[in-house]
């Protein structure tokens, strides 16, 4: 049983995808969203025309992954931090496939014995697709690549494991902005104080706003917070971790509401286990061809059908 919680554990600190040209379906390679792709703009324009969010749908494939060491040991960064694998072979799953439907902000499990469960992911036109891996307990700093690291060495890609990022897009000349989740952002943290229905549980508390003044003392921020916006992948891999992997799809199916995130009551950072990782896809709806197309996914994920997760 899931109930409403007003308050979220926090262990301190404040806590922070890029995909490419077209691909239909398969593993891995570039996809057609537009979620890194060049420089960021800086403003968004709010649009929420009622019948595109409404009717607007997407399929989104969720595979849990843990590391192989009998492949690849555990090495690090740089810095000490643990760092997933390179090798696309050092993975193994961890836990069966899951397939959700997200129509209008709400989500539903796909059957396996259902219409769009019988049918074959490989027909589908992707959208998009991201590995992404917690670093519990070196940091509470989440990795992602934007792509399928089972599917080509990271080692050889020319962008490799990224720390989640963001970009700061005003709305409309205003002081309320959005905070883009994406790996390649030009900011570390979210544009102001992240909402207390999301923030620890949804986002970890490092990427939290934090500015201080020229003797260290906190100042406020000059933007207000509208909400989160990003990469799909990104912004449903965040719903991943906010729970233990037992409880994955509860949480999908109670927290991820119409441009909102539900509490559930598991308290951060619960479902940051070591070593824990994520692939994650996203499919337009082979059943709803006029309502799950690339140019409205990328719409929704840049913010113009309003925020994802909103404040």
């Amino acid at each position: 049983m899931f109930t409403r919680s007003n308050t979220s554990k926090s262990t301190g600190g404040p806590y922070k995808t890029d995909v490419g040209g077209p691909n239909r379906g398969g593993r891995g390679g570039p996809s057609k969203g537009n979620g890194g792709a060049g420089p960021s703009k800086p403003q968004a324009t709010a649009r929420s025309p009622p019948d595109n969010y409404q009717n607007l749908t997407f399929l989104a494939r969720i595979e849990p992954l843990r590391p192989d060491f009998s492949v690849q040991a555990a090495h690090p960064m740089q810095n000490g931090w643990w760092m997933p694998p390179t090798r696309r072979t050092a993975y193994t799953r961890d836990g069966p496939a899951l397939l959700f439907y997200w129509r209008g902000g709400t989500m539903t499990q796909i059957a396996p014995n259902s219409t769009i469960g019988q049918l074959n992911p490989q027909n589908f036109d992707q959208h998009s697709v991201a590995t992404v891996f917690t670093q519990m307990p070196d940091t509470p700093h989440l990795l992602a690549v934007n792509y399928d690291a089972r599917a080509v060495d990271v080692s050889s890609q020319q962008v490799g494991w990224r720390q989640l990022s963001f970009n700061h897009r005003r709305i409309n000349n205003t002081v309320r902005t959005y905070s883009y989740v994406r790996t390649l952002g030009d900011q570390g943290q979210i544009a102001a104080p992240g909402s207390p229905r999301w923030m620890p549980q949804l986002l970890p508390p490092i990427y939290n706003f934090q500015a201080h003044n020229a003797q260290g003392h906190p100042i406020l921020s000059t933007r207000e917070n509208a909400g989160l916006t990003g990469q799909l992948t990104l912004l449903l891999s965040l719903a991943v971790f906010s729970a233990p992997r037992n409880n994955l799809t509860q949480v999908i199916l109670h927290s991820v509401q119409p441009r909102a995130w539900l509490h559930h009551q598991f308290l951060y950072p619960t479902g940051h286990e070591q070593h824990r990782g994520v692939v994650i896809t996203i499919y337009c709806d082979p059943t709803n061809p006029g309502f799950s197309t690339i140019d409205l996914l990328n719409r929704l994920q840049n913010g113009e059908l309003g925020p994802f997760y909103g404040p």
